[in-house]
């Protein structure tokens, strides 16, 4: 009896042997296939499948109108800068451009100043000189006037004489009325009070006398009637 149950345990203690479960390193079976230690050490069989990639998640439609929208404002900004930026120069030249404007409009207007007073200088000069050649046609009528008087005044002593002496001197008058002097010439009109030969028609200056002739002119320095210095002179055409 005792036999036999000592037969069955140690039967029962090779059945528990048999079905435990072997440690690392009894072990016997192959390990488990790793497709990421295959990869890694390129050890992988032909026929065995290789790992899938992990592919990235794609956005959403509302991270792509966020993306979108992102984009074209900075699009949108970077032209306004550009808009800005070429305005803010057009508006500097043209801002240099009305300056040389200014400048420019206020020399015209100084020149314009400047040309208007010329011009009333040289009317007051104009109707200056109207004055003087209307004063002097007067005084040169007026000594045509006296020249005229006189010259008659002279031809009629001079008629009186040769009568009076017509018995005492008539050959004298005859030879003198024979001899020709080539120095002498006719005046027609007031002599000059310089030469007393030629014609007076210039007309001293300030003091207004018609007292030299054209050559007289260019010598005399002073009036012959009131000495007073001259610093120009007019000439005048007698008709």
């Amino acid at each position: 009896m005792g036999s036999s149950n000592s037969s069955i345990s140690s039967g029962k203690k090779r059945e528990l042997n048999s079905t435990a479960i072997p440690t690392a390193s009894q072990s016997t079976t192959p390990p488990l296939f790793s497709p990421l230690l295959c990869i890694n050490r390129g050890l992988c069989h032909p026929n065995q499948t290789p790992a899938r990639r992990i592919r990235p998640i794609p956005p959403s439609p509302e991270q792509l109108r966020r993306t979108l929208a992102e984009k074209r404002q900075r699009h949108y900004r970077a032209l306004l800068n550009a808009v800005e930026e070429s305005i803010a120069r057009r508006m500097r030249e043209k801002e240099v451009e009305v300056q040389k404007a200014t400048r420019r409009n206020s020399e015209l207007e100084a020149r314009a100043a400047q040309l208007n007073v010329e011009a009333q200088v040289w009317q007051a000069k104009a109707r200056a000189q109207q004055a003087t050649a209307a004063s002097l046609q007067a005084q040169l009528q007026q000594a045509m006037i006296s020249g005229g008087f006189a010259a008659a005044q002279d031809s009629r002593r001079g008629e009186e004489g040769v009568v009076c002496a017509a018995g005492v001197e008539g050959r004298a008058e005859d030879a003198e009325s024979a001899y020709i002097d080539p120095e002498r010439v006719t005046v027609s009109g007031p002599s000059c009070k310089a030469c007393r030969k030629r014609v007076a028609s210039v007309v001293s200056l300030p003091c207004r006398h018609l007292s030299l002739c054209t050559e007289c002119d260019q010598v005399v320095q002073a009036c012959p009637l009131c000495l007073t210095l001259r610093n120009s002179s007019v000439e005048v055409y007698l008709s």
